[in-house]
């Protein structure tokens, strides 16, 4: 009976390994490279972006291997290098290889680096809105030494580094990389802005509705100056039934001009410090809704390079419920 009960227990962890092998997650395995010199030994900088794995091992295609995370392997001469990651945990293992070229006797450095936009303030490639953060990526080749060159003076040896930009500025950003006496430099103009801010899209996303969800009405929205006068609006829309009172939108907004009111894509605010009112009104055979908000356009500015500029803002009030969208200029 005892060895029965020992076969029956060996056999359910035999199971239970098994369902856990099947059950594991395998690596996920990915790596880039840079090189970091002109002359041989040439310097490769190693960056593991493998997912899911407990060790790894790197072959060199040399002869050489090394269990590092992240290593720096020194090649003595040109040549073609396979280069294999594997990654593997209690379970599983996956490799990947890639080829590196080195070809030529020496190399001339190469300054390179990327721009990331971090709070959504870019509106083209080069123009950004304050207060903005970008963040600087080295992807430079074939160097021993760099340095940025920033704005105002400022400078860093730092691989990657994040500005912050709380004001207007029109300046350049430079990125030096050398070698012995090799020298290379990337620039980038850039400029950050005042913002300014059109209404894009007009939406009313919910109004009210009878005991049946039946609403035959007629909706509409007007938008006022700090006076009183109204600068611009959006024509009356006629809503039938409840299905077709979801998302009732105005592409198209009629704007104040020296000849009556035009129709436009969009409605310009003409000053960022001004406070506007938009009213929506809907007319039922019951009676008349409405809500109003008022607003200026610096409501809207993120206060420091922490917050992201919102692609467009919500309100909701007495069952009426609206968005509008934002075109950052």
């Amino acid at each position: 009976m005892r060895q029965i009960t020992i076969i029956f227990i060996l056999t359910l962890m035999a199971l239970a390994s098994f369902s856990s092998c099947k059950k594991g997650k395998r690596p996920k395995v990915d790596f880039e490279y840079n090189f970091r010199a002109c002359d041989y030994p040439i310097a490769v900088h190693f960056t593991n972006l493998s997912k899911d794995y407990e060790d790894v091992l790197w072959s060199f295609g040399d002869g050489t291997s090394a269990t590092d995370i992240h290593p720096i392997h020194y090649y003595e001469a040109p040549g073609m290098y396979v280069v294999k990651l594997t990654a593997y945990n209690q379970e599983r293992l996956k490799e990947e290889e890639i080829l590196i070229n080195l070809s030529e006797n020496s190399y001339e450095p190469i300054a390179e680096f990327t721009i990331n936009n971090l709070n959504n303030s870019a509106i083209d490639d080069n123009v950004f809105l304050a207060p903005c953060r970008l963040e600087l990526i080295n992807y430079s080749r074939y160097y021993t030494d760099f340095a940025w060159d920033f704005p105002n003076g400022q400078n860093s040896i730092d691989h990657n580094f994040e500005l912050d930009f709380s004001t207007p500025v029109e300046s350049t950003i430079s990125l030096n990389a050398s070698c012995e006496n090799k020298n290379a430099m990337a620039t980038f103009d850039f400029v950050v802005k005042q913002p300014e801010l059109s209404f894009d899209v007009v939406r009313l996303v919910e109004i009210p509705t009878n005991m049946e969800g039946i609403v035959p009405a007629n909706v509409f929205f007007s938008i006022f100056d700090e006076n009183g006068w109204e600068v611009a609006y959006g024509e009356s829309i006629s809503v039938a039934d409840a299905n077709s009172a979801v998302n009732v939108t105005w592409d198209t907004i009629l704007t104040e001009g020296f000849i009556g009111y035009t129709p436009s894509e969009y409605f310009d605010l003409d000053d960022m410090e001004t406070q506007y009112t938009i009213v929506f009104v809907c007319e039922t055979p019951t009676g008349v809704f409405e809500t109003a908000y008022n607003f200026e356009g610096e409501d809207f500015v993120p206060s420091s390079p922490d917050e992201a500029f919102n692609s467009g803002f919500g309100y909701s009030f007495n069952a009426l419920n609206f968005e509008l969208d934002f075109r950052w200029r």
